[in-house]
């Protein structure tokens, strides 16, 4: 059955990407710096469980309200609050495309001594592997 298209799905949807891209800005620069120690990663992963939940509440209340009057009295009640935060992140923080990070990761493989590079790649397995879980 077809539920309709509501302003309020689309107003979802733009926030998304906002937020998206935020979150994104904030991965790349920011998370480096918890992975010294398993301490570290876990306040990251706190936090960053955290401002998800918040990030998802925030944004499916117009996919909730369908309309955007109601909507925007939301957005207005939280002083847009998320937005004007997650365009400034996403503005401040550069994110390199992903096709220049594959080539400035594969740069560093071929610089290093054989041993080391089975080694990273292996580590690099690993990551993709936690990331699809």
């Amino acid at each position: 059955m077809w539920h309709g298209a509501y302003p309020g799905y689309y107003l979802t949807f733009l926030t998304g990407i906002v937020i998206t891209l935020a979150a994104r800005a904030v991965r790349h620069n920011v998370r480096p710096y918890f992975l010294q120690s398993p301490a570290h990663k876990l306040v990251y992963d706190v936090i960053t469980w955290m401002a998800t939940q918040i990030a998802i509440c925030y944004t499916v209340v117009p996919f909730v309200l369908l309309s955007v009057g109601p909507s925007i009295k939301f957005y207005r009640s939280w002083y847009f609050s998320l937005h004007i935060g997650c365009v400034l992140l996403a503005m401040a923080l550069p994110v390199k495309p992903r096709h220049l990070r594959l080539k400035d990761q594969q740069k560093k493989t071929l610089d290093q001594e054989p041993g080391q590079r089975h080694h990273e790649a292996s580590d690099r397995n690993c990551n993709q592997k936690e990331k699809t879980t």
